[in-house]
């Protein structure tokens, strides 16, 4: 894919901190003041593969429109004696 601009440019730092940034710190401070509670920024270690959890679900019902839809295809090329499109079976 050609790029019309650059897409690898230095990124100016003046050695600041985000002013968000900044203000975040400075809210969570307060905000564990007021609670009693200071933030564990630990977290458990990803699953090897997140998407394993996910039940995936390969034969779904289908709405009545698509089943009215798929018979109104296979109508069609029966009448016509063309397949819409051979490559989708």
């Amino acid at each position: 894919m050609d790029e019309d601009h650059p897409v690898d440019y230095a990124v100016a730092n003046w050695g600041d901190l985000d002013t968000e940034i900044a203000d975040h710190f400075e809210n969570l401070k307060i905000a564990e003041k007021i609670t009693g509670h200071k933030w564990d920024f630990i977290l458990d270690p990803p699953p090897l593969n997140p998407a394993k959890k996910t039940l995936y679900d390969y034969s779904p019902k289908l709405d009545r429109d698509i089943i009215d839809s798929n018979g109104s295809l296979e109508h069609a090329e029966d009448r016509l004696n063309l397949k819409y499109a051979a490559w989708m079976n």
